[in-house]
């Protein structure tokens, strides 16, 4: 007598048919990583990662608007000494 649930069909087709089996999972996970690429991801923003205060102050500093790096320059001269 056979079983009529749906694991031992699907166990008892996949005995049978090996190569089909095989072929039709590999072919399941190279088009689910291939959609799965093309849904893409959301990233979250750094301000975002914290809690309590510390979230509050970088939203804060997030929302000011601040330039990302510094942009100065220091030139550091000596005064040249003649005739030691």
């Amino acid at each position: 007598m056979q079983s009529q649930n749906l694991a031992s069909r699907a166990a008892r087709w996949s005995a049978g048919h090996r190569k089909t089996a095989i072929f039709g999972w590999l072919a399941f996970v190279v088009i689910a990583v291939f959609l799965a690429g093309a849904v893409g991801q959301k990233t979250i923003a750094d301000e975002d990662y914290g809690n309590g205060s510390s979230k509050t102050a970088d939203k804060a500093i997030a929302a000011a608007n601040f330039r990302d790096a510094a942009e100065e320059q220091v030139l550091v001269q000596g005064k040249l000494r003649q005739g030691r």
